[in-house]
């Protein structure tokens, strides 16, 4: 693993007063006095513009904290050049690790490295809209709690190879109010953009057994929720700047529905999809299901491949994905 950066601690604010023999001493005052750690798995994404927005709002609040980048064996070398620079950046570090080993390893191994009392995760698509978002979150410290930020998107669409995931998140997003999402907590749980307390955070690890997409928010929504950990739903938002192109983002929902099989008893209670499912097998109807997604994929991959994709027949295209699956 390499690793880039650029970290003035409070060892050069001691050493002074302690002698180069105390080193564990000095590293043991760090760790006591950094308050806030943000932890930001990366892949293939570009992400400078957002490190410079967190740091400059963390230098404003005075607070000690750090920010570490994590590379999940990204391929895009011109990605990779850009974030290096990430290290340059006063508190901040960047770590390069050769091989892609999924998004929960890459968040628990940003764990195990971070020295904050509190930890941040940010995805590294995220863009910042508001001055105040460290802020936010800051002024509700100290807390036991997880606390969720929310995501929104931007207002108009620039890419129309991007319509299916613009118009799915904009449709959730009307049903993603920090009110609404705080009548099931555990269920809306979004690591895109949330802050936990770091002894939190170890006692409930990602899973690393989820090595496909999807899913992971879920359950460690229900880890949460089993150990009676609150989650508290704020309106401290960011904005999704990436969206995956129509193919792209069908390939990551097939994905996503493999993780749903592989955990489908753990994600019984916790899926509308599975609900729903389940509901039409009592009625032995998941035969028909099949038939007509069998009849019916190339047309409906057509329609989500186009600039015009209908939300209504990409939830049958995943129903019955996952009717296929089974």
């Amino acid at each position: 693993m390499q690793i880039y950066n650029y970290f003035p601690t409070l060892s050069h604010l001691y050493c002074n007063f302690f002698s180069s023999d105390n080193f564990y001493l000095i590293f043991f005052i760090e760790i006591c006095c950094m308050l806030l750690s943000i932890l930001i798995p990366e892949y293939n994404q570009p992400c400078m513009e957002l490190i410079k927005d967190l740091q400059q709002q963390c230098e404003s609040e005075n607070i000690p904290y750090e920010i570490i980048v994590m590379d999940d064996g990204s391929t895009n070398t011109d990605s990779l050049n850009i974030n290096r620079c990430i290290g340059q950046i006063p508190n901040c570090i960047f770590y390069e690790q050769v091989n892609n080993h999924g998004r929960s390893h890459t968040r628990n191994q940003l764990m195990k490295m971070a020295k904050g009392k509190y930890f941040l995760f940010v995805d590294s698509d995220a863009q910042i809209g508001k001055s105040d978002f460290i802020h936010q979150y800051v002024q509700l410290l100290p807390t036991q709690s997880v606390i969720c930020g929310g995501i929104f998107h931007e207002s108009s669409l620039n890419k129309s190879n991007t319509t299916l995931r613009y118009r799915y998140e904009k449709w959730a997003e009307r049903r993603m109010t920090s009110e609404r999402r705080q009548e099931h907590p555990y269920e809306h749980l979004r690591t895109f953009n949330y802050l936990i307390p770091a002894h939190i955070a170890h006692s409930h690890p990602f899973d690393e057994n989820i090595t496909l997409y999807g899913y992971e928010d879920v359950l460690q929504g229900k880890s949460f929720e089993n150990d009676g950990v609150e989650i508290i739903h704020i309106d401290n938002p960011l904005c999704n700047s990436h969206l995956e192109e129509n193919s792209e983002f069908l390939h990551k929902t097939e994905e996503s529905l493999h993780t749903l099989k592989q955990f489908e008893d753990a994600l019984q209670s916790k899926s509308s999809l599975l609900a729903l499912y389940h509901r039409l097998q009592r009625f032995h109807l998941i035969p028909l299901i099949r038939l007509c997604y069998a009849c019916t994929k190339p047309i409906l991959r057509i329609n989500l491949h186009s600039s015009h994709p209908s939300l209504l027949l990409f939830q049958f295209y995943k129903l019955g994905y996952y009717a296929h699956l089974r």
